[in-house]
């Protein structure tokens, strides 16, 4: 499968342009070890039905199709959430991880995000040194399977997004489950892939504030093929994720017929950019009032640095979201290590030093958190690994969208 990277790699080097792809509470409680719990997956991992090879990627899935979910509000809570069996790893598993007492990963982040992840962590567990490596993006699908078929697993974890299916699909991922993954999480891992989400990007449409008022702005997406909003709307040259998303979404709506009209006149009020951040940058001196698929960490990142950005409210649907995952390697040096980080991952220890990483934490309820406003009362389409296949998405999407 060609993922995100490769792709843009490939057209990077055919074009002789440079594209990047965009990867990126108070002290919260230590998880609750419990004596007689099961692990889960761990120790000796039980038979799962994860498959060896994950399903084959099409532009539009043959199958359900997946649709826009609502986001529930966080449930009350008169008590930690561990409390309710949330956060609760075994005892187990937390022994047979400190018995192996190291762990390495790989990841597609910044390198200060694996050192932050990784402090936070060796404060709860410090017999588990923690050894966090940022492999660069291009490199990193083709390192970690070379490793994987020549027998040399080095990395217990690796950590990215696309790429995981690609994982799967070579019998490299040795499966995990986190059981309240579900019961917390914006975006869940597909159980099949046996891997744990625990971050996300977002993708909303943004406005400058000084250049036009949210009450004029339309409340549906079609209303942006209005020839008012020509040269007004940005969009970046790679928006793969955010088509596909809405595209998915208009399908189940309009039908595609009419989706295809959509986008047909969209395009010809677009201005096409390269380059989220400075789109950002773009729209902050004025070239043009309205981003229709910012980055959410992004808004938030401007604004507080004063940029007269405003989210459109209500948010149209769909938010479209692209989680990250932590996937264990099979054969690797440390398994249970690598397991007790998946399950840590998603404590409100790890979600809040997901958050001190700068990255958008994928739990409903992180105390603190400036990216949950980004999340209220919207219906997400979140975009699984394996889902999209960006080759023919992107031609799709140049077909209508033009530099």
């Amino acid at each position: 499968m060609r993922t995100r990277r490769s792709f843009l790699r490939v057209l990077a080097l055919g074009s002789g342009v440079t594209v990047l792809a965009a990867c990126q509470q108070a002290a919260a409680p230590a998880p609750t070890a419990v004596p007689a719990a099961k692990p889960t997956e761990a120790v000796k991992p039980a038979a799962t039905t994860a498959p060896t090879a994950a399903p084959a990627a099409t532009a539009a899935p043959a199958a359900a199709v997946a649709k826009p979910t609502d986001v529930p509000k966080p449930a009350a809570q008169t008590a930690p959430a561990q409390s309710a069996g949330i956060g609760q790893i075994p005892q187990t598993l937390v022994d047979a991880a400190k018995k192996e007492g190291a762990l390495v990963a790989y990841g597609s982040a910044t390198q200060d995000v694996y050192d932050t992840l990784g402090a936070e962590f060796n404060k709860t567990y410090p017999e588990v040194k923690w050894t966090g490596t940022r492999v660069a993006t291009a490199g990193l699908k083709e390192r970690v399977l070379t490793e994987f078929r020549s027998g040399n697993v080095k990395a217990d974890l690796v950590h990215s997004s696309s790429e995981q299916a690609d994982f799967v699909s070579a019998g490299a991922i040795d499966p995990t489950t986190v059981p309240w993954e579900k019961a917390i999480s914006l975006a869940p891992a597909p159980e099949k892939l046996g891997i744990v989400a625990d971050s996300l990007l977002s993708k909303h449409v943004v406005f400058n504030s000084t250049l036009v008022k949210q009450s004029e702005l339309p409340t549906s997406w079609e209303g942006f093929t209005d020839p008012k909003w020509k040269g007004k709307l940005a969009i970046e040259l790679s928006a793969y994720e955010w088509y596909y998303g809405l595209r998915q979404t208009l399908n189940q709506s309009l039908g595609e017929a009419k989706t295809r009209e959509f986008f047909t006149a969209l395009a010809k009020n677009a201005v096409i950019r390269e380059g989220s951040t400075q789109i950002m940058e773009f729209m902050a001196a004025g070239e043009f009032p309205i981003d229709l698929e910012a980055y959410g960490h992004r808004y938030v990142s401007f604004k507080a640095d004063g940029a007269p950005f405003e989210l459109q409210m209500p948010q149209l649907a769909p938010v479209t979201v692209i989680p990250a995952y932590w996937g264990a390697m099979k054969g690797a040096a440390h398994p249970n290590a690598a397991k007790l980080f998946q399950n840590w991952a998603l404590t409100d220890a790890g979600q809040a030093a997901t958050l001190k990483a700068k990255r958008i934490p994928i739990s409903k309820a992180v105390a603190n958190n400036p990216y949950a406003m980004l999340f209220e009362n919207v219906k997400i389409f979140p975009l699984n690994a394996g889902e999209l296949d960006y080759e023919a998405i992107a031609k799709e999407f140049n077909g209508y969208f033009k530099a």
